[in-house]
């Protein structure tokens, strides 16, 4: 291994965040599916926007896992669909299942995503959606908006709720504001790209046990007044 392949081995950022429960969440939007399906039906999901994230084998079953696609604007490992997700190339009631997660924050007009995510769903298919609300700008390459438990309720409107929860607690999102704040604090919040690199490389490194505290707090009743993120989780009529 060369020097500067070892160097970007150990120049690495731990994530600011801790998503509690993405995990079982997708393994029971998975059981709802299945469990819906007409016999002998086969599933087919679309992930939307998950060009970089396979679902979790150990709780997610084959069946789904394998006859997931992966959507995403741009050509990954593993997206098997290279589209804008305002613009689906895909005719209605493609799929019985779709998953969005941490995506709506990234389109200039989300509600106009999720119109498209609904069209493409078969009635009485599942849908499983993560977005943010307390957390820092991230772009990749745009960020528009945030979402509280309400809006997100609003924005799914049109789905039949299932249940909407907490899946990154208020830990994660301290976490993630105090580490971009220290950036801040240490390079004079300056926009140099560098210095902010090799800031926030300490700052990421100090702050991120922060995070592991949602452990005990994400599933509090009062959590949702500083989560993270929200998920939703419903059927199409």
């Amino acid at each position: 291994m060369g020097l500067r392949a070892l160097a970007r081995r150990l120049y690495r950022f731990p994530g600011p965040t801790l998503n509690t429960a993405s995990d079982a969440n997708l393994g029971r939007f998975a059981q709802l599916l299945l469990e819906a399906l007409p016999p002998g039906e086969t599933p087919a999901v679309l992930n939307v926007g998950g060009g970089n994230r396979p679902l979790p084998a150990r709780h997610v079953p084959e069946a789904v896992r394998q006859t997931t696609h992966y959507l995403d604007i741009r050509k990954t490992d593993i997206s098997t669909v290279v589209a804008d997700a305002l613009h689906l190339p895909l005719t209605a009631g493609s799929y019985n299942g779709l998953i969005s997660l941490a995506m709506l924050e990234h389109v200039p007009d989300s509600e106009q995503a999720v119109a498209e995510m609904h069209r493409v769903l078969r009635p009485g298919g599942m849908i499983y959606c993560e977005v943010p609300f307390m957390q820092v700008f991230h772009a990749a390459p745009h960020d528009y908006r945030r979402f509280t438990a309400a809006g997100l309720e609003k924005l799914f409107e049109d789905f039949a709720k299932i249940e909407i929860g907490v899946c990154a607690g208020p830990s994660s999102a301290f976490s993630w504001v105090a580490r971009r704040y220290l950036t801040g604090l240490l390079t004079g919040f300056s926009s140099n790209r560098r210095a902010r690199q090799a800031a926030e490389f300490i700052a990421a490194w100090i702050t991120f046990p922060i995070k592991y505290l949602d452990l005990l707090t994400a599933g509090r009743p009062a959590a949702a007044e500083m989560a993270s993120a929200f998920y939703f989780l419903g059927r199409k009529p």
